[in-house]
């Protein structure tokens, strides 16, 4: 085509017109933000960026903007942002996965912490809940009036990534896993819709939220959850035994976890616990072995602990505190894992039906070839049982018990090394592994392993929805696979 002197000039001046308009269509969705927008020219840029995932390392990754929205209203925008101007969304609810995947190179950060509205239907039984109320906030907004949920372990974990990425509870033999208590979920698409997902709505996509963690193709603003009677009495016994009895204590947990009732939670933690007074390098290796009865009445709880009051365990330790009345705040206090929890570098798990073998092998190696933090140490929950009914959720069963192992990097030249103690970690525990939990894995450095925390069809059935509601690929997927 011939373009006159005069077609070029108003051609130039439409250009022109245009890109002097740019700015304002740019800014217009963010305009409507209520919270914190933080851009790379940002005096304070890498305090935020850093303060995005929780631990200490940070990976060398930079979003272009931050926003901290306040609302849904604020998601939408971002989301609308997001979309016109071709930049890939990555969320957070608090910035606890491992993986540190809430940090993508380029984009939009999308932070949901702030939004931690909570509002409790008592008599249904159910709650409306934002992604950013910590666990331990939740309990306490739940125990008056006599209910409770499956939450984190950990205290300050955020509802919104531990329920999306399966959740691994409190009394989970009894509650399942806490993805499939949710009832709802309210999701900001790719394309700035808000949709409800239920079984009766948008089904396809409540069965996404209910498992497919930090690599779902939206934002989750809001989820209804199935609330349960608060146990009448929870009493926990704890036993440290000597690693060098760490075989023979899990043949007695294994024995345990065959006959004990579901109300009897079992854990046992491998590090160097215990000693007051003493660094974690001073300390010895130990097994810390918990058995929680969540009872219907004191009398109750105490007939559940009962076998393992009788077991060996106990004449094997080294100190113990037995049979302790606990309140839900007293449950989530005094846990040394929590306390090294900002060291993490390198983490991995499997789901697994010989929690004995793995564990065996992996304190042989632990002993053998010490990871280089004495903060490092291993987790087991023997006989979490997640229904095998899985049809409803992504999260998908695939183990009885659950192993997941945590080294530390106290400064930045350890990290490296703790990737490659893991590489060959991994490998050892192969013919024990059955799949993995998506909410401890690092994607990026083991994909085999995401791939493996679906079945095939689940897997591929999540393909299959992305390409669906998020055909542009607004949202990344998981770290890694984006």
């Amino acid at each position: 085509m011939t373009l006159t002197r005069r077609g070029f000039l108003a051609w130039l001046n439409g250009l022109l017109a245009a890109l002097l308009q740019l700015p304002a269509a740019v800014g217009a969705e963010l305009s409507k933000i209520r919270g914190q927008i933080i851009g790379r020219d940002d005096p304070d840029y890498e305090l935020w960026r850093k303060s995005m995932v929780w631990y200490l390392h940070k990976p060398a990754r930079h979003p272009d903007k931050i926003v901290r929205a306040e609302s849904r209203d604020d998601v939408i925008a971002a989301v609308n942002h997001a979309r016109e101007n071709g930049l890939k969304i990555a969320t957070r609810a608090t910035g606890h996965n491992p993986a540190r995947g809430c940090l993508r190179e380029g984009g939009l950060l999308l932070d949901t912490s702030q939004m931690r509205e909570v509002d409790i239907d008592a008599d249904a039984g159910t709650a409306w809940v934002e992604p950013g109320i910590r666990s331990a906030e939740f309990i306490e907004l739940t125990d008056p009036l006599g209910l409770a949920f499956p939450a984190a372990h950990t205290d300050i974990v955020g509802l919104g990534g531990y329920l999306i990425g399966g959740g691994l509870g409190w009394n989970m033999p009894v509650w399942d896993i806490a993805c499939r208590s949710i009832i709802a979920a309210d999701v900001v698409l790719a394309d700035g819709r808000v949709v409800r997902a239920t079984t009766d709505e948008n089904a396809d996509l409540l069965w996404a939220v209910r498992g497919a963690g930090p690599g779902f193709f939206g934002a989750v603003v809001r989820y209804q959850l199935r609330l349960f009677p608060t146990p009448k009495a929870i009493v926990k016994s704890k036993y440290l035994v000597p690693v060098e009895r760490l075989p023979e204590a899990l043949e007695e947990l294994d024995g345990l976890t065959a006959t004990r009732e579901r109300q009897l939670e079992l854990l046992a933690v491998v590090g160097r616990f215990g000693a007051s007074g003493k660094t974690p390098a001073e300390r010895d290796l130990v097994c810390a072995v918990s058995a929680i009865a969540f009872g219907d009445s004191e009398s109750h709880a105490m007939k559940l602990l009962e076998p393992v009051r009788q077991s060996p365990v106990p004449a094997m330790s080294v100190a113990k505190r037995e049979e302790v009345p606990m309140s839900w705040a007293q449950l989530y206090g005094g846990n040394e894992t929590d306390f090294t929890s900002p060291f993490r570098t390198a983490i991995h798990n499997i789901w697994t039906n010989d929690l004995v073998g793995a564990m065996t092998t992996l304190g042989a190696r632990w002993q053998e070839t010490p990871p280089r933090s004495p903060r490092s140490f291993f987790l087991s929950a023997w006989g979490v049982n997640p229904s095998q009914d899985d049809a409803d959720s992504s999260f998908t069963y695939t183990g009885d018990h659950y192993l997941s192992w945590y080294l530390m990097g106290d400064e930045d030249d350890q990290v490296e090394p703790n990737h490659a103690w893991m590489d060959e970690a991994v490998e050892m525990l192969a013919p024990y592994t059955r799949g993995h939990y998506p909410n401890e894995i690092n994607p990026g450095r083991y994909p085999d392993a995401l791939r493996a925390c679906f079945s095939p069809e689940k897997w591929e059935r999540l393909g299959a929805l992305r390409a669906q509601y998020d055909p542009d690929a607004v949202f990344h997927s998981w770290l890694g696979f984006s």
